[in-house]
């Protein structure tokens, strides 16, 4: 499966936003944006994204904190979305900071 199609599952699976997928991945909303037009992430970024997006799809078949709550409001949506990445995956946050 393409990163595009592993993409597109989890956002609608986890009810999540392209801004809920650009706290999680800690990539620019622009970035995020492309890569849900079909642009894949390469290089050691593109690693990162990879290994992010095996994380959120292990989140999400567990059912480890998404789907997203759908009554937050987007400052509390970003917060528990970063809370969730944090939660799972310590390197992520370490390794690309959620703004």
């Amino acid at each position: 499966m393409s990163f595009l199609d592993r993409l597109e599952k989890v956002r609608k699976a986890g009810l999540l936003t392209t801004a809920d997928l650009s706290t999680w991945f800690g990539r620019p909303y622009p970035t995020v944006q492309g890569w849900l037009q079909g642009y894949d992430p390469w290089g050691p970024n593109g690693d990162a994204a990879r290994e992010a997006l095996n994380v959120l799809e292990w989140a999400i078949k567990n059912r480890a904190g998404f789907p997203v709550p759908v009554h937050l409001s987007p400052i509390e949506r970003r917060k528990y979305v970063r809370r969730q990445r944090q939660r799972h995956d310590g390197r992520i946050s370490a390794a690309h900071p959620a703004r």
